[in-house]
């Protein structure tokens, strides 16, 4: 499912997000290259660098970053491991 969702900031009110799990909202770039993370209260967004997450290591340690700041919680972990596996063609027991 995709829903509109508009921000504060440089964003169009169409521009296109999945819907949020928790707080946060993801979006692939528009290049696939970047998995895309908005949180309220900021206008941009925190991008992951598919090339930076190539092995599922690479995704344990992002993850370990990602806990790390406040508004990054449980549900959007999981969004994040669901969507980077499906990227990967890694295989995950998702929810």
């Amino acid at each position: 499912m995709i829903l509109d969702a508009s921000f504060q900031g440089g964003k169009p009110e169409d521009e296109r997000w999945l819907p949020p799990q928790g707080p946060v909202a993801f979006k692939w770039s528009d290049d696939g290259e970047e998995l895309l993370l908005l949180h309220p209260g900021t206008s941009w967004p925190y991008p992951i660098e598919l090339d930076r997450v190539s092995t599922p290591l690479h995704l344990i340690g992002w993850l370990d970053h990602m806990l790390a700041k406040t508004w990054f919680d449980g549900r959007a972990a999981r969004k994040l491991i669901s969507m980077i596996c499906d990227r990967q063609g890694w295989e995950y027991h998702g929810y």
